[in-house]
């Protein structure tokens, strides 16, 4: 196959349009509202579990944003691709596990439209006399409209109401900070109040400072509800926006969700009709109402109503983003990634969601305390597999470049924060996780339709065999691999059965395309397996391209016979070879996938290496965009302490190992070891990096077994000395072993610096490790020694 150089040129041209992409604001505005808005019903939630204590929570929140603005921006930059968590997953695992977050994300877009909608009118409700449902159901259907006319459209909205929010909130903190000093009494009063009674696992429990941070922190995990958001639409924003994203956001939301915690106790009691408990739907407008007055209260039910709506609007963009790749990949149907002709929008996906939204609305009859709790389970669901999806991506693909590295410490500790959470949603109220398990069933059930539909549709053509037998008697086509391309399916004996038949070859026929530099038996063989367990389909292409095509003569006529090899091999799947002459450049790959029908995340190659890579690739960044605010400062203190302390207690145990190794010499060989010794760990003794120190601890691994070595050989050359000695003197009959062995027991006995009995003496140096962690070499501080040959041990 050529490639036509027309063909290509047009295809050059189209891809030499600026597109149209999100810039910095507009793409923070959209996640943003979703975001922000959670602000408005999350310290509701927290106030009832946690009391007195709302602030705590609400930080240990804040504390796992910082983390997971770092686990975000590495996978996501190593991987910008529409899907969020399935994206990430689906890199890293299978296409079956990257459903079940797929799953979860759909889950958590419906749970989101819903609550949100409801919120919001719910808020308006306290100003105007309104009903909920209807209103809800018609917000819903006004944001589908919205979101059909585009995005540009809906990000120029999205923004206003971002800064209006803001300025809101803003306004509503001082507001409280002013009431709070002229009324200091109902803090102090608030702070004398008991806990509040939680729910633990279906009985009620008294309250202590326990409970109320446990179960807080696990219902305050809404509060930032929507950080996820922006990865799903991330190819529609500008290069380099989506970190930019994750600042805008995060920086807010540390700030409003402490200052309003505090500010809600400064303004209103905990108990009372006027108080906390009593206002659960609209806290922020109650407090509001209260610190500024009736004109301040009706601002911030207006803004809530408007926000809530925002993330309404947020839920339409990410669900489009989501399941457009969905079925891309032929995880969902098709048709759902058509667009029309007019603004270019998935109107399908648009549908599709408003219908089932609004029936989730008229079902649960505007409540939205359930599909909270269904939502809180599909968030932290999403965000423990995220974390999961980090780690395999550092543990898998370190070769891919990213912008972003999250220490490890930063994903195992992210992952434990999220499984609390989960815990404590769970225990505090297990019923809810009936309806999550009803709504993730169901949303698991399409997918599973759409994993083995050919399953099922040779079933069901083999029933209705049974039930409805045609006279005509032949085997169905679909179970012959080598006629597909036969443009009828023949008799199946069943009436209808062609239709289905047909139906089958079709799934069967649609071609995966793999990109091959080399005729790689291996990684060919991979692939196959990659498409066998994954696929629907029985048909690879493997696809070369090549610009000379007298040199490539022996490479092609080896790809056709990888090629023969491989469809003799696996019989029940097909393997076709094609050569093109052409670059191997974007629009190459959209002139074939044009060509050959075939979408571009059907197209797979293997991860290029590095001289693949542009320039741009190369830039790193280790620890990421930590603020200035000082609560950051303190999460990363406590990280960095961490850090420190699993690396000293490793170069600790290294230093011990070598401690026991050198134990058998004499003492003067011993001493000089191990002056040496120590002198080869000052190299990391205060290193920062820990790349660095993870390459100097693998080194001192490798020393260790070189003075192993020398250790034996100097005992072996000891041992041979003394018998030599005692043959010389005809003593060898009745000679031990033991000259050796006593010399080196004394040693052993004599001298009291064993690293876990008792501290070195000073014939060894008062800079040994005395056996417990953080006292004695190598936490001394003072210049270290200089460092020596290993090389150059003596051996008695």
């Amino acid at each position: 196959m050529q490639v036509h150089d027309v063909e290509l040129a047009e295809i050059q041209d189209q891809l030499s349009l600026p597109p149209k992409l999100l810039s910095e604001w507009p793409a923070t505005a959209i996640s943003g509202n979703d975001f922000m808005g959670s602000v408005l019903y999350s310290a509701s939630y927290v106030a009832a579990k946690s009391g007195k204590l709302i602030p705590v929570p609400l930080l240990m929140v804040t504390m796992v944003l910082q983390l997971f603005r770092l686990i975000y921006g590495e996978v996501i930059t190593a991987i910008p691709m529409n899907g969020g968590t399935y994206n990430a997953l689906l890199n890293t695992t299978s296409k079956r596990a990257a459903a079940v977050a797929a799953c979860l994300s759909i889950l958590s877009y419906v749970a989101t439209g819903v609550v949100s909608a409801t919120s919001g009118v719910s808020y308006l409700a306290t100003q105007v006399d309104i009903p909920i449902v209807g209103c809800t159901v018609v917000l819903l259907f006004v944001f589908a409209l919205l979101a059909t006319l585009g995005i540009t459209d809906n990000s120029r909205v999205a923004l206003a109401i971002f800064l209006h929010h803001i300025v809101v909130l803003s306004v509503l903190v001082v507001s409280c900070v002013v009431y709070g000093i002229q009324n200091p009494h109902v803090f102090r009063d608030n702070m004398q109040t008991e806990y509040p009674e939680v729910d633990f696992a279906g009985s009620m429990l008294n309250g202590d400072v326990f409970t109320a941070v446990f179960f807080g922190f696990g219902a305050g995990m809404t509060g930032i509800s929507g950080f996820e958001s922006s990865a799903n639409y991330v190819e529609e924003q500008a290069p380099g926006v989506f970190r930019k994203t994750l600042h805008n956001m995060s920086v807010p939301t540390t700030l409003f969700n402490v200052l309003l915690g505090v500010g809600i106790l400064a303004v209103l009691p905990l108990e009372g009709d006027g108080g906390i408990y009593a206002n659960f739907d609209a806290l922020l407008a109650k407090t509001a109402y209260v610190s500024a007055g009736s004109w301040f209260g009706t601002w911030v039910s207006v803004d809530a109503f408007i926000v809530l709506s925002g993330s309404v609007l947020t839920s339409y963009v990410g669900i489009c983003g989501l399941v457009r790749r969905l079925s891309t990949d032929r995880v969902l149907p098709s048709f759902l990634a058509k667009t029309n002709k007019i603004r270019g929008t998935n109107h399908y996906i648009i549908g599709v969601y408003f219908l089932l939204a609004s029936s989730l609305v008229l079902v649960l009859n505007g409540d939205a305390t359930i599909m909270n709790g269904v939502y809180t389970y599909a968030f932290l669901g999403l965000m423990a597999l995220f974390a999961c999806a980090g780690m395999l991506l550092k543990g898998k693909r370190p070769e891919i470049p990213r912008d972003v590295s999250a220490p490890w410490s930063v994903l195992v500790l992210g992952f434990v924060m999220v499984v609390v959470a989960i815990f404590a949603n769970l225990l505090g109220d297990p019923k809810v996780l009936m309806y999550f398990a009803l709504y993730f069933i169901a949303v698991m059930l399409v997918m599973f339709v759409m994993f083995e539909r050919v399953t099922i549709l040779r079933c069901f053509l083999a029933l209705m065999k049974t039930a409805v037998p045609s006279k005509y008697g032949k085997e169905p086509i679909v179970d012959d691999f080598r006629t597909w391309d036969s443009p009828e399916v023949e008799h199946t004996g069943a009436r209808g059965g062609r239709t289905i038949a047909r139906a089958i070859v079709s799934i069967r026929s649609a071609p995966i395309v793999f990109f091959c530099k080399t005729p790689d038996l291996t990684i060919i063989n991979k692939v196959i397996i990659y498409v066998r367990r994954n696929e629907q389909t029985h048909t690879l292409r493997i696809v070369h391209m090549f610009s000379d095509e007298e040199a490539e003569v022996p490479v092609l006529a080896a790809f056709r016979n990888v090629a023969k090899l491989f469809d003799s091999m696996y019989p029940k799947i097909r393997v076709d070879f094609v050569s093109v002459q052409g670059e191997f450049c974007p629009a190459t790959i959209e002139w074939l996938s044009r060509k050959m029908a075939v979408p571009r995340n059907m197209m797979f190659i293997t991860q290029p290496d590095m001289a693949f890579l542009t320039p741009r690739s190369f830039h790193f960044n280790h620890v990421l965009f930590w603020y200035t605010v000082p609560f950051v400062s303190l999460v990363k203190e406590l990280i960095v302490i961490l850090e420190v302390y699993v690396t000293r207690y490793s170069v600790l145990a290294q230093y011990r190992q070598f401690l026991r190794t050198t134990k058998p010499l004499a003492d003067d060989v011993r001493v000089d070891v191990r002056r040496q010794v120590r002198a080869g760990f000052d190299a990391c003794r205060f290193e920062e990096d820990d790349q660095r120190v993870s390459l100097l601890l693998r080194q001192a691994r490798d020393q260790l077994k070189m003075v192993s070595d020398l250790v034996d050989t100097a005992v072996a050359q000891q041992r041979s000395a003394e018998s030599d000695k005692d043959w010389k003197k005809g003593e060898w009959t009745t000679a031990k072993t033991g000259p050796t062995t006593t010399s080196t027991e004394s040693a052993m006995d004599t001298n009291k610096d064993t690293w876990m009995d008792d501290p070195s003496d000073d014939k060894d140096g008062k800079e040994d490790v005395k056996g417990r962690v953080g006292t004695g070499w190598p936490w001394k501080s003072g210049k270290g020694t200089d460092k020596l040959d290993l090389e150059g041990i003596k051996r008695g």
